[in-house]
């Protein structure tokens, strides 16, 4: 029926919604996603770009080194190790020394600051700690890779300090002012800032974030801080063991808790970091917000369906309703009953239904009319029946009258044929004609007994009697005649 129609319509319609309604969702979910690790990106980078900003600047102090830091390669001590005391080391590394502290101080994050000297391997560092006897910095990777990219600032590898601390150093040549290189400073940026700026992301409901380096080494995690300086790898998660064919991706899979997650991997925007941010948000969160919304699409669908049947069941009975009511009129109409009359509400109806009521009544009316015609002229016909009727009888009284008087007739003519044939045997001449007259007499009679029977079907033999009787009376007048001849 066409309620059915509506309703498999409007069901096929809302689960295409509900599914289009999911999927776009989840994408929704997932884009989201991708745009709260964009912010931490950002954050990460300015967090990050901030500390390569202000080493550039106070590099740029530092133009005149030679042998004004002090050295500790060829720097003799009783012990192992060589106390480091700048304050204590000239002006130019004292005061340096203190523009490091109030430095430190004012900029959280940064654990260490130290200086390298290219013309005599001198370094100092905040806060000030111990050297072993003949330590050089020139033999330290971190100052080849500053020597080796002279006009940019490089970053180091994450490693962990002897404090268990996750640290990475900024790392920036210095030169004098005709460029040429005189020695390093760093930065060593302790990296639990990132840690607290992860956990105070929020990735969905439950979500979290985790930092790696380009070789997959945790540095940050915004859910187990015990994670950090930890392989990737031990999350078992195969799709992570390879983060370099990532850029920008995300996938789902099922980890050790047994829950599934969706993970998306970002590359930092920032190429000298080469971090990889990843979150995790479990598959269930972003069915659960697609379910919600797909659910109120039901809602609406299985309310928009009611009201639609609603609809259908008030149209239906609008229509239907007045063609029943016409369908049972003309039923009675077609038992013989043409005077029940219709209902003035449906004259009111201005549609094509209430055309049809309106010519069913003039129908009726016509149809009522011609009867009672036909009702006049059946009275009509039935008086002039009963007329035709009383002629008929009196015609049938008539007829037996003449029938009776004919018959006496015809016995005494045939009597006196009778005599006749014997007294004019010798009038041979008029024998035959008698003998015709005796036949006409023997018509006569079966006639007259024919009438008598059939009285209502005597005119046409009635005709045939008198013709009869004519023949004879002429034939009497001839015979007479030629009795008086």
């Amino acid at each position: 029926s066409f309620v059915s129609l509506i309703l498999v319509s409007l069901v096929l319609l809302g689960s295409i919604v509900y599914t289009k309604v999911y999927n776009q969702t989840k994408e929704d979910y997932a884009q989201s996603i991708e745009k709260q690790i964009t912010q931490v990106d950002t954050s990460f980078n300015n967090y990050i770009v901030a500390f390569e900003e202000n080493i550039d600047m106070f590099s740029k102090g530092l133009n005149n080194l030679d042998k004004q830091v002090t050295s500790y390669v060829d720097k003799k001590y009783q012990l192992n190790e060589i106390p480091m005391t700048p304050l204590k080391n000239g002006s130019f590394e004292a005061s340096l020394y203190k523009e490091f502290e109030n430095f430190t101080k004012t900029h959280d994050g940064i654990e260490t600051l130290s200086i390298s000297s290219e013309s005599n391997g001198g370094y100092m560092q905040y806060p000030a700690i111990s050297r072993k006897k003949g330590y050089d910095p020139r033999t330290r990777d971190w100052y080849n890779e500053a020597k080796k990219n002279k006009d940019k600032v490089s970053f180091t590898d994450v490693y962990k300090t002897s404090s268990g601390s996750m640290v990475m150093s900024v790392i920036n040549p210095v030169k004098d002012l005709n460029s040429n290189f005189k020695g390093v400073m760093t930065f060593d940026i302790n990296l639990k800032k990132l840690s607290e700026m992860s956990k105070n992301t929020k990735v969905g409901e439950n979500g979290y974030f985790i930092v790696t380096d380009e070789k997959g080494t945790i540095i940050a995690s915004g859910k187990d801080e015990s994670l950090v300086s930890k392989s990737i790898k031990e999350l078992k998660v195969e799709n992570l063991n390879d983060l370099s064919k990532y850029k920008n991706s995300s996938f789902s899979t099922k980890m050790g808790n047994g829950k599934e997650y969706f993970i998306n991997v970002k590359k930092s925007s920032n190429e000298k970091l080469g971090w990889y941010y990843i979150s995790f948000v479990e598959k269930a969160e972003l069915t659960r917000s697609a379910n919600s919304i797909g659910l109120i699409t039901l809602i609406l669908t299985i309310m928009f369906s009611i009201v639609a049947v609603l609809v259908c069941i008030f149209i239906s009975n609008k229509i239907s309703q007045p063609i029943k009511y016409a369908a049972e009129h003309i039923k009675e109409m077609g038992k013989g009953d043409f005077t029940i009359p219709i209902e003035e509400k449906y004259f009111k109806l201005e549609d094509e239904i209430g055309d049809i009521i309106k010519s069913l009544d003039r129908m009726q009316n016509s149809i009522k009319s011609m009867l009672g015609k036909v009702k006049e002229s059946s009275e009509v016909v039935s008086e002039e029946g009963e007329k035709l009727l009383s002629a008929s009888e009196e015609m049938t009284g008539s007829s037996s009258e003449v029938s009776n008087a004919i018959h006496d007739v015809a016995v005494g003519i045939s009597n006196q044929a009778g005599e006749l044939v014997k007294a004019t045997t010798t009038i041979s001449s008029f024998g035959e004609r008698l003998d015709m007259v005796v036949g006409e007499l023997s018509s006569i009679s079966e006639n007259s007994v024919s009438i008598n029977l059939v009285a209502n079907d005597s005119n046409k033999k009635m005709v045939n009697m008198i013709v009869s009787v004519k023949n004879i009376e002429e034939f009497f007048k001839d015979f007479l005649n030629v009795i008086s001849k």
